[in-house]
């Protein structure tokens, strides 16, 4: 080694690692707020789902007595081995699994709640189901103080929104080809001063003038924020449960208040996705469906209007719930005149 020049000496020490360089695509970016006080002007109200174990009347020996408590003693769960209930058990979702935990004092009483845990799954599945019963209002947030998205092919230039990045870029990413056309959309209602805003000062901005306390003129600048944003996930606390053989949260792409005071959630999709139909879009279709009866929930107990807006292949069709009730789908043109006549 010590008979090496100094380049070669350098190129001895190296370690070389072969890779695949990750793409743009996977770069994190950092948002944050423009200013805090967007957590004080826009307050969303979210909603959960309660589980069988909170429904006032239910009380599960009552509920196996109903089935025929006594057949239920001598047969539930006696003709299966111990390792095919514990698999039964394993396979419920955590709300049936507290109910038999909560209410299990042996392994006799064990083996019959396990017994009849697909008794039990059906009345949970069923329960939770009904919006009606089991949705009740979460709390009310904001957009977080901080959060961060992944860099894609879709995203916003230079919006005039809640927030900003943290290196200064102007450019925003978003998920999907529809987002990036929906954004578009809410930023022409910005700029044509269809949003809330908040006057804030700040450097860099238009100049204004007052008087400090010894009279002297100084001046200051300001900055208009409109209130509407990409409900980033890193972060964020928007959401709305729903159910799909078990619960799940729908975090919603867009918010957005306008100038009445109203909030506006956009959960985005879009029909232009396949020529052929397979078992991913039969769900993706299921989950719109299970979106629009939460958020047709949400809308009555939030006082706060959902839309679903579909890209397809002839436009927009934006679904809306407002007050509990499902509207006459809008087309892009309908949509804003909604948002300007404030009706």
């Amino acid at each position: 080694f010590e008979s090496l020049d100094e380049e070669a000496q350098k190129l001895a020490m190296t370690a070389w690692i072969w890779g695949i360089q990750a793409e743009e695509g996977n770069v994190q970016r950092l948002v944050k707020l423009v200013d805090v006080s967007v957590q004080e002007n826009v307050r969303i109200k979210t909603t959960k789902l309660r589980e069988l174990k909170q429904k006032r009347d239910f009380n599960i020996v009552n509920f196996i007595a109903s089935e025929v408590h006594e057949r239920a003693e001598a047969t539930y769960g006696r003709g299966k081995s111990i390792f095919d209930l514990w698999r039964d058990y394993s396979k419920a979702d955590n709300s049936v699994q507290e109910i038999i935990n909560e209410n299990t004092t042996d392994f006799n009483k064990w083996q019959i709640l396990v017994g009849k845990i697909s008794e039990i799954k059906e009345k949970s599945s069923e329960f939770v189901n009904n919006y009606d019963e089991s949705m009740e209002v979460g709390g009310e947030v904001s957009f977080p103080m901080t959060s961060y998205y992944t860099e894609s092919n879709y995203n916003i230039g230079r919006p005039t929104w809640v927030w900003k990045r943290t290196d200064g870029a102007k450019k925003f990413g978003l998920d999907s080809e529809a987002e990036e056309k929906w954004a578009n959309i809410l930023q022409d209602l910005a700029d044509e001063n269809n949003v809330a805003k908040i006057t804030m000062s700040e450097e860099d901005n238009e100049t204004n003038t007052s008087f400090d306390i010894d009279g002297m003129k100084k001046e200051y600048k300001t900055q208009e924020i409109m209130l509407w944003g990409k409900n980033f996930l890193g972060n964020s606390e928007i959401k709305f449960e729903y159910y799909m053989n078990g619960k799940y949260s729908s975090y919603p792409d867009f918010v957005m208040k306008d100038t009445f005071g109203r909030i506006h959630i956009f959960e985005v999709k879009s029909m232009n996705r396949s020529a052929g139909i397979n078992m991913d879009d039969e769900l993706y279709r299921e989950k719109i469906k299970e979106l629009e009866k939460a958020y047709k929930r949400a809308s009555e107990l939030t006082n706060q209007i959902f839309y679903i807006p579909i890209d397809g292949r002839n436009g927009w069709e934006i679904m809306q719930y407002i007050d509990g009730k499902e509207m006459p789908p809008l087309d892009e043109n309908s949509f804003k005149e909604f948002i300007l006549s404030g009706k």
